[in-house]
């Protein structure tokens, strides 16, 4: 799939913190690109134009799961059972 292989190829060479808050980004905006949404995106869509307030409020947020790892693997459990 290119879309997927586009986001993995873009993100592989940052930092741990920094991709999975890139890809966690990724995947609000793709979100609010489906066509049944009712979201309108408010942030810049590529990672790289994100204003420095919604960058650090995503790094931030990853500083969280990092910090529940029980809460991020039951997380896991129940996307991986969505499929």
């Amino acid at each position: 799939m290119k879309i997927k292989n586009d986001i993995l190829k873009a993100t592989e060479e940052l930092p741990p913190k920094e991709r999975a808050a890139a890809i966690a980004h990724w995947i609000y905006t793709k979100t609010s690109q489906k066509g049944d949404s009712k979201w309108k995106i408010r942030v810049a869509e590529a990672w790289k134009d994100l204003d420095p307030n919604a960058r650090n409020f995503n790094l931030a947020s990853i500083e969280t799961w990092a910090s529940y790892p029980e809460i991020l693997q039951a997380w896991i459990e129940a996307v991986k059972e969505c499929k």
